[in-house]
């Protein structure tokens, strides 16, 4: 039974502070591509994400939400975490299911404890990142300050790979595609381009070297700029900066492209790491006819359908109707149904593959942290154990 090849997956979870705008900007994800036909808002109560009562109530996600939608080829999954302090641990869980961190930044607040926590827990976890520069739209907001003030609390690894154009309506790419005659809000296309060229190309030496005789970062091979790209994003070397308004929908189409296009594929990302019954360390490969290593990384009720189980593949296929272990329990349990989530809807599928994101339903043995297997060979096996709060 096919399943999707992982190299056309991508998955991103959205954290920072509360308020910062990470649900609206799921909503306008959403929208402009397709996967919905008009903005829900969090005031109305009527987002994909916050889909339980307590969250319409409260106005506020109080538990990862999963959503997805298709762009330029790729399947993209995006998990909405909530950015209250008392839940900041259910956005930390959902870590191990994507391979980048998209930190949400409010451009009127700028860096906060939050924003520090999140992004030395994702370095930790070895997680790529990038910085989202939310609610541009704001007059009174001085970018340039603003990004210069990143850099300086987060590291120079922060670079912007677009520049909001000037009057922030819409942004420019200033990385794989640009127009240097680009009018922007502050900087040049031309400055931004070379300068994150040249913090890609520090990752490779031979490519450094190439640079360094030609002096111009367009006489680079798009190829191998692309790879000291993603090689620059698993070492941390490299944190791009975006900017958007998830209210205007500036910016959009750019956070789509690099979400789509540029993130770390299920096999371009760093694997994560599983602790096996003797305690050696393991990672899952991201390969279909392998045996299922699915992790659970979140728990939620619904009071139609009952208990739910989100997960993420890390290795091997999940079908529906098959058999599955849970942790080290002796006897298998059967899987009715494999569901591709989209906030509280539920689509059916045959199968998932690897880097996938699905969940499942009425299944009381399963726990947050739980793992799902075949066989008993990986009896034992868990997730290398996650720094949540204490």
């Amino acid at each position: 039974m096919a399943v999707r090849n992982p190299a056309a997956i991508r998955n991103v979870a959205l954290a920072g502070i509360a308020g910062g705008g990470k649900t609206t900007l799921t909503e306008r994800l959403l929208f402009t591509t397709g996967a919905t036909t008009r903005m829900g808002t969090v005031e109305d109560g009527n987002t994909v994400s916050d889909w339980t009562k307590e969250e319409q109530d409260h106005h506020h996600s109080l538990r990862p939400s999963v959503i997805h939608f298709e762009h330029e080829g790729h399947l993209v999954n995006i998990v909405d975490t909530p950015g209250l302090s008392d839940f900041i641990g259910h956005a930390i869980a959902s870590f191990p299911a994507v391979e980048t961190v998209g930190i949400v930044i409010d451009a009127g607040r700028g860096v906060e404890t939050t924003t520090r926590r999140l992004m030395q827990i994702a370095a930790e976890r070895n997680l790529p990142r990038v910085i989202i520069i939310n609610k541009i739209d704001e007059a009174q907001v001085n970018l340039e300050e603003l990004t210069e003030s990143i850099r300086e609390r987060l590291g120079s690894a922060c670079v912007p790979i677009n520049l909001p154009a000037a009057g922030r309506e819409s942004v420019i790419n200033v990385f794989d595609s640009h127009d240097d005659n680009a009018a922007t809000e502050f900087s040049s296309v031309e400055d931004a381009h070379t300068a994150i060229v040249e913090q890609v190309v520090e990752v490779d030496e031979a490519l450094m070297e190439e640079y360094l005789e030609a002096g111009d970062p367009d006489a680079l091979d798009k190829g191998k700029v692309h790879a000291a790209f993603e090689q620059a994003l698993r070492e941390g070397h490299l944190i791009p900066i975006c900017y958007v308004s998830a209210k205007t929908g500036a910016g959009i189409d750019q956070l789509l492209h690099v979400f789509a296009s540029l993130l770390p594929s299920p096999l371009e990302g760093n694997p994560r790491t599983f602790i096996t019954e003797d305690g050696s360390e393991m990672q899952a490969e991201p390969d279909a006819d392998k045996p299922t290593i699915a992790h659970v990384f979140s728990i939620a009720s619904d009071p139609f359908v009952g208990k739910l189980g989100y997960f993420k593949i890390h290795q091997g296929t999940l079908k529906s109707k098959s058999e599955i272990h849970i942790g080290d329990q002796k006897k298998a349990i059967r899987i009715s149904h494999v569901l591709r989530p989209q906030g509280k809807e539920n689509a059916e599928t045959d199968a998932m593959g690897p880097g996938e994101i699905g969940v499942i339903a009425k299944v009381d043995d399963v726990g947050f942290d739980s793992l799902l297997h075949q066989g008993h060979d990986l009896d034992g096996l868990h997730l290398k154990p996650l720094p949540l709060p204490k």
